[in-house]
């Protein structure tokens, strides 16, 4: 019998060794998912894991939560964390809300006020069909201007409950009930600097992506990821991701028409001798944003009924 000879370029060492690093690969990929925090047992509207509620204040806010799901129909739990644990506390939130399924299926209309303790983090995550009601801005100012100087002076049953109701209130149609924004006089001040910077701002970008060669396209990509992180300053990765997108997809087609029609500038004075001006406006393009979404399970004596989230909401911290 002839022995079959190897082919060439094999030996069984190769092999041994592709073996090993699939199996670390494997093992990497398991460890990785291991360390991520997990979303906790939905057991009822209150779910206090960092011990910031006396138990009387809980057993109070569960039953004002039930109330403002009885008369507007909008399911809001709370949850409290000792740590997010290296966690992005957008990511998590969603993750949190998309497993317990706050809201009614067909309306999406739930939230999750969360807080992680060690993290002085909070967030105010909002379903889909709740968005319009309880909008980002909105969520902010519950966040920053009800429940903020609350934990700042030490009273987090206060600050949890007081939350609590402006929700209630803003579900239930009564915006007023929020306090009224502090005065920003310093900043109404400061708008005629910062629309001068964005003028220039903006003419330089058109300036930039015009340019021909490796340069023009380093604008591009640094355009995009200065909106992506901008982006995620005040939303979700996802939404962050989306807007990188869409940024490349405006970005690449309006720079092959700049370079075509303008030519390469640099700054406010083109290569031609001319002032661009103010004009460079009229070349921005427009910028969007979106979200996510996924679905897993939940259970305990409360439960959601169905709705979904998109990383609509607000984060702040204390």
């Amino acid at each position: 019998m002839v022995a079959e000879r190897p082919v060439a370029g094999e030996t069984p060492g190769a092999t041994v060794r592709g073996v090993a690093v699939g199996a670390v690969l494997c093992l990497l990929v398991f460890a990785l998912s291991a360390v991520a925090l997990e979303v906790p047992s939905l057991k009822a509207r209150v779910n206090d894991l960092a011990d910031l509620l006396p138990a009387g204040n809980e057993v109070a806010l569960e039953s004002r939560l039930a109330g403002i799901e009885a008369s507007t129909g909008v399911q809001v739990a709370v949850l409290t964390v000792p740590s997010l644990e290296g966690e992005d506390l957008e990511d998590f939130t969603l993750r949190v809300a998309e497993t317990w399924k706050l809201g009614q299926a067909e309306e999406d209309n739930g939230a999750l006020l969360f807080f992680a303790r060690d993290d002085r983090k909070m967030r105010l995550e909002v379903g889909y069909g709740l968005e319009p009601t309880l909008t980002d801005a909105l969520s902010r100012r519950i966040l920053d201007e009800v429940i903020r100087p609350r934990f700042q002076q030490g009273d987090f049953p206060g600050g949890i409950e007081a939350g609590v109701e402006a929700i209630g209130a803003v579900v239930g149609g009564n915006v007023e009930a929020l306090p009224p924004p502090p005065p920003r006089e310093s900043e109404r001040d400061a708008y005629p600097i910062l629309l001068f910077i964005l003028l220039y701002a903006a003419d330089l970008a058109r300036s930039l992506l015009a340019r021909r060669g490796f340069l023009g396209w380093v604008a591009v990509f640094a355009f995009a990821a200065l909106l992506g992180f901008g982006v995620h300053q005040f939303f979700n990765l996802s939404r962050a991701i989306l807007a990188v997108v869409v940024a490349l997809v405006l970005l690449i087609p309006l720079r092959f028409f700049l370079v075509r029609t303008v030519g390469p500038t640099l700054g406010s004075w083109g290569s031609r001798g001319r002032r661009s001006g103010c004009t460079g406006l009229l070349w921005g393009p427009p910028i969007i944003g979106g979200g996510g979404r996924s679905s897993s399970r939940g259970g305990g004596g409360f439960s959601g009924g169905g709705g979904s989230f998109g990383g609509g909401g607000a984060s702040s911290g204390w």
